[in-house]
């Protein structure tokens, strides 16, 4: 038996009212899940620049509290340079590479070995100056102590192995030195450092204490303007979302 009309209308009007309402349901889903998802790339984005200031702010940080060991005196500043030139002075105449140059090729050539101080001490009647004896050929040399009883001046090359010269040799490929290459920079490296320490320390130490006079007020006020930019970003930012 069919239905009345008004029945049959009802009954599609209803069924288009839920439809509707699903309809509506699936929007309203959609449209919390568009917002949700947005509200996350703003919170991750909020974060990654927070990360980023943070960042900066460290970097600012440690930047401004390295300029802050700076010693308080200009004394300070330069005794700190003097003790940094002359460690890494005598560091430097260790290596081999350095020392190897300087033991073999530059003191030889200058005609200088700083190790020669020591003269006075190794042998009787000696000076605290040496002079090298090299062959024809460049390729060796020796350096002998000045002293009183042999003129080293009048030596050459094929005499340094006489047995009159034996105590009077310093360094270098004569035979019995009193240094092997080694200690000759060992002691080269002590007579230097000092020497260096000296010479730069005081310039090197009055240049970066002018340097870093200079920079620690913007350094600070760098350092300021992060902080308070961070400060205020932790003020502004929304509470994180409630747990479900």
């Amino acid at each position: 038996m069919p239905l009345p009309g008004a029945l049959e209308r009802l009954i599609d009007e209803r069924a288009h009212a839920i439809l509707a309402q699903e309809k509506a349901a699936n929007a309203l889903l959609e449209d919390q899940a568009r917002q949700e998802a947005a509200a996350q790339r703003a919170r991750e984005a909020a974060q990654r620049a927070r990360e980023e200031l943070q960042a900066q702010l460290k970097t600012a940080s440690a930047a401004y509290a390295e300029n802050m060991t700076e010693p308080a005196t200009f004394i300070g500043s330069v005794l700190r340079s003097m003790v940094v030139i002359l460690i890494a002075t005598f560091v430097l105449g260790l290596l081999p590479f350095v020392g190897g140059i300087t033991s073999g090729f530059l003191f030889p050539a200058i005609g200088f070995t700083p190790s020669s101080v020591v003269c006075p001490y190794l042998c009787t009647g000696c000076k605290a100056s040496a002079r090298v004896v090299r062959s024809h050929s460049g390729q060796g040399h020796t350096f002998l102590c000045k002293n009183d009883t042999v003129d080293v001046n009048t030596v050459s090359y094929y005499d340094v192995g006489e047995d009159r010269l034996k105590p009077y040799i310093l360094s270098g490929d004569g035979p019995n030195p009193h240094f092997e290459w080694f200690t000759g920079c060992v002691v080269d490296a002590l007579v230097v450092a000092p020497f260096m320490a000296v010479l730069f320390g005081p310039l090197a130490g009055v240049r970066r204490r002018r340097r870093r006079l200079a920079e620690r007020p913007d350094l600070k006020a760098k350092l300021d303007a992060l902080e308070e930019q961070l400060r205020l970003r932790d003020a502004k930012a929304p509470p994180p979302p409630p747990y479900p």
